[in-house]
């Protein structure tokens, strides 16, 4: 990967710069889509933030309402401190 190129693809409706990277799971003897999905928030080119870590056979796709919410959650408590 050559420098400024950000992994995955950009889930819309979000009002951020967020990413879903599919992660084969070595322990599953299936296709990609049966490995982790890690969604993350590109803040600046400097700062990311993960949002969640989760395997695909126990969670459906997380809705870019309650990546909103993680995000907003987390301003919310960076601006507090």
């Amino acid at each position: 990967m050559e420098a400024g190129q950000t992994p995955g693809t950009q889930i819309p409706r979000t009002a951020y710069t967020v990413f879903k990277v599919r992660i084969k799971n070595p322990d599953i003897q299936k296709e990609k889509r049966s490995g982790y999905r890690m969604i993350y928030y590109l803040k600046t080119p400097e700062t990311v933030l993960l949002i969640t870590i989760y395997s695909e056979t126990e969670q459906g796709d997380i809705s870019a309402e309650r990546i909103r919410c993680i995000i907003t959650k987390h301003e919310s408590q960076s601006q507090t401190r």
